[in-house]
């Protein structure tokens, strides 16, 4: 793992306001996990809480955030004592086994990048495998790493630039830079191919797999409008993937 998100908390807990974190990820991820009533839900990789005291707003009836980083957890558990809403937080590394529970779902937002080799990816999709009740859905989403290079300078308007090292093989960095308060802010991540994903999430147990193309908010759309957004969509930039649990039973 290259970055230290615990030097950077407070950045990225400001970052919901980056233009395709707010009208495209943020959208897409909401859209994809889908009524939360009475549902149970695992949010890794959460950050400061910002996902996990939304899940609880949209009506889920238990809500679990862990982190890797402890000044995450620190800024996510500040909120909770602040305006309390009965969500549990754990500090825990993620490419280490873990048993939480059993969820309806469990997220991953901007996570699964920082694997640094197919065997953390695999430990980490065992474990979401392990915490989901059968017919639960893990929903994905973050950087596309295969997005091509000649695409890059096209990411600016929408808040953030990417660089990857050359060539770019398996296990190469990629920079992704994001304009927050306007400040540069830099996350480095591993480059592995979408079929690498779908190879460890199927070793994981998953058979049900699905990749959905971006889509941008009513509201981004308004702001923008369409033409703006053509180049993420037709690029592809972000990555959203939603697998489903499923037992030999169907």
């Amino acid at each position: 793992m290259l970055t230290n998100y615990d030097k950077i908390a407070q950045e990225c807990d400001d970052a919901r306001d980056v233009i395709f974190i707010k009208y495209a990820d943020d959208y897409m991820h909401f859209k994809l996990i889908g009524d939360l009533s009475d549902k149970t839900i695992l949010d890794i990789g959460c950050g400061t809480g910002s996902h996990t005291r939304a899940f609880r707003h949209l009506g889920a009836k238990k809500v679990v955030g862990i982190d890797y980083f402890k000044e995450m957890i620190t800024i996510a558990e500040k909120k909770e004592l602040s305006n309390p809403l009965n969500i549990e937080y754990f500090q825990q590394n993620i490419f280490e086994p873990f048993s939480i529970g059993l969820f309806d779902i469990v997220t991953a937002f901007s996570v699964i990048s920082i694997a640094s080799s197919q065997e953390e990816l695999t430990v980490l999709f065992k474990s979401v495998y392990n915490n989901l009740l059968n017919g639960g859905r893990f929903i994905i989403a973050g950087l596309n790493p295969e997005l091509s290079p000649s695409a890059y300078q096209k990411c600016e308007k929408y808040g953030f630039k990417v660089t990857c090292e050359s060539p770019q093989i398996e296990g190469a960095i990629i920079t992704s830079t994001l304009k927050i308060n306007n400040n540069d802010v830099k996350f480095e991540d591993y480059y592995f191919k979408i079929d690498t994903y779908f190879h460890c999430l199927r070793n994981a147990g998953f058979t049900t797999i699905n990749m959905h193309l971006p889509e941008i908010s009513p509201e981004g759309i308004d702001k923008f409008g369409k033409e703006f957004w053509q180049d993420f969509i037709t690029e592809k930039m972000q990555l959203y993937i939603e697998c489903k649990k499923t037992s030999a039973l169907g």
